[in-house]
C-alpha cells in the first residue's frame, strides 16, 4: 500500500498536478542570491550521491554548478519538509527554468520575455501560468527513457495570453484610488522591484545620468525646505524603475506609494512584528515573513490622524495586517 501511495504521489509530481505559485518561485530565487554571497561549504547530500566524483575533483565553472545545485537542494528541503511537497515544487523549478531556457527566442518575440542589463525579465501572467498548469508533454532523456512530462509551449502561451485578456484596465484606474491603497499590488512585483533596486543601484553610470538630471529639482527642493533632502537619490532611482516597470502613470504612483508605505510600516512596527514571529532580525537583518508582504501588497490604507501635525494621512492598520498574514500563514502551513 505504502508502495502505491509513493506511485501516486510522484506520478502527481510528474503531471503537474500540484500547484505553486509566483511569491513562493521568486522567494526562493531570492534566498538562493542571499545565500549564494555566503559561499556556504555544504555536503554533498544522499540524494545527489551519483555526483560523488565529480563533486571531488570537479573546478571551476562544473564545481560551481554541482554547489548551485546542492545549495537549491537544501533552500527547498528547508522551505518545504514535507517530501511531497519537496519534490513537486522542486520539480516545477527546475521545469519553469528549462522552458525559459529552451523557448527564450520565442518568448523574446512574443513579449513575453526581454533581457535588460544582462538580467531576464518574465512577463507576471507567463509566470503564473507556468506555477500553475499541468505538464502535457511527455519528456524523455537522451537515451529516449520517459523521465517525466514537461509543459507545452502551446498551452503555456494560451493560458498566458488568457489570463491577461482578463486582467483589468489599468485605464480605469485613478489617483485617488492610489492614495487610499484600491490599487493591489504582488509580492512577486514588490520582490521584482526590490531585486531591480539592489542591483541597478551599484550602476555607478546610471546613477550620475539620473543625478545630473535631477539636480535641479533637489536644489530647487532644496531651497525651498532649507534642508537636506531624506534618499533624493533612492527616490529617483525607484521613480524610474516604477515608471519603466508599469507604463501606465497612475498604477505607477500607487505601487511606487504602497512600495514606500511597506518600509513605512516595517520601520514603524518592527519590535512588533519580530514578536508577531512575522519579522526575523536573527541574521542582523530584517526578512518579512511572504505572508506579511503579500498583506501589505493588497490591503487598502486606513485614515489616520497625525496628532502632532493635526492632519490626516493614508496608513496600514497594524491589527487588520497582521490578521491577515497569521491567516495566510496558517493555511500555507496546514
Amino acid at each position: 500500500m505504502k508502495k502505491r501511495d509513493d506511485f501516486e504521489d510522484q506520478m502527481r509530481v510528474y503531471r503537474g498536478v500540484i500547484p505553486w505559485s509566483v511569491a513562493e518561485y521568486d522567494w526562493i530565487l531570492a534566498t538562493f542570491d542571499k545565500r549564494k554571497l555566503k559561499n556556504e561549504n555544504l555536503a554533498l547530500p544522499e540524494e545527489f550521491a551519483e555526483y560523488k566524483e565529480e563533486f571531488e575533483t570537479s573546478k571551476g565553472q562544473e564545481l560551481e554548478n554541482i554547489k548551485d545545485m546542492i545549495l537549491f537542494s537544501d533552500i527547498f528541503h528547508q522551505r518545504y519538509p514535507k517530501k511531497l511537497e519537496y519534490d513537486a515544487h522542486s520539480y516545477r523549478f527546475n521545469q519553469i527554468n528549462n522552458f525559459l531556457i529552451t523557448y527564450e527566442d520565442e518568448l523574446i518575440q512574443l513579449k513575453l520575455v526581454y533581457v535588460k542589463e544582462e538580467r531576464k525579465h518574465v512577463d507576471p501572467q507567463l509566470m503564473r501560468a507556468l506555477c500553475t498548469m499541468l505538464y502535457d508533454e511527455e519528456d524523455f532523456d537522451e537515451s529516449g527513457e520517459w523521465i517525466g512530462n514537461t509543459f507545452s509551449f502551446k498551452d503555456a502561451i494560451a493560458q498566458t495570453q488568457a489570463k491577461i485578456n482578463k486582467s483589468p484596465s489599468n485605464k480605469r484606474l485613478t489617483e485617488e484610488q492610489g492614495f487610499k491603497g484600491l490599487v493591489p499590488w504582488s509580492l512577486a512585483e514588490f520582490r521584482w522591484i526590490m531585486n531591480q533596486h539592489t542591483v541597478r543601484r551599484l550602476n555607478s553610470e546610471e546613477n550620475r545620468t539620473l543625478e545630473d538630471e535631477y539636480l535641479p529639482l533637489k536644489i530647487q527642493m532644496r531651497r525651498q525646505s532649507a534642508k537636506t533632502i531624506d534618499n533624493f537619490d533612492t527616490m529617483v532611482l525607484l521613480n524610474e524603475i516604477f515608471h519603466e516597470r508599469y507604463s501606465n502613470r497612475v498604477e505607477a504612483m500607487a505601487h511606487f506609494l504602497r512600495y514606500r508605505s511597506i518600509f513605512m510600516f516595517l520601520d514603524e512596527y518592527k519590535n512588533q512584528l519580530v514578536k508577531e514571529g512575522l519579522v526575523d532580525n536573527t541574521s542582523g537583518e530584517l526578512a518579512m515573513e511572504p505572508e506579511l508582504i503579500e498583506s501589505l501588497c493588497v490591503l487598502p490604507y486606513s485614515l489616520e490622524q497625525d496628532e502632532k501635525a493635526a492632519d490626516k494621512k493614508h496608513a496600514y492598520l497594524y491589527e487588520e495586517v497582521v490578521a491577515k498574514a497569521k491567516t495566510l500563514r496558517s493555511a500555507r502551513l496546514n
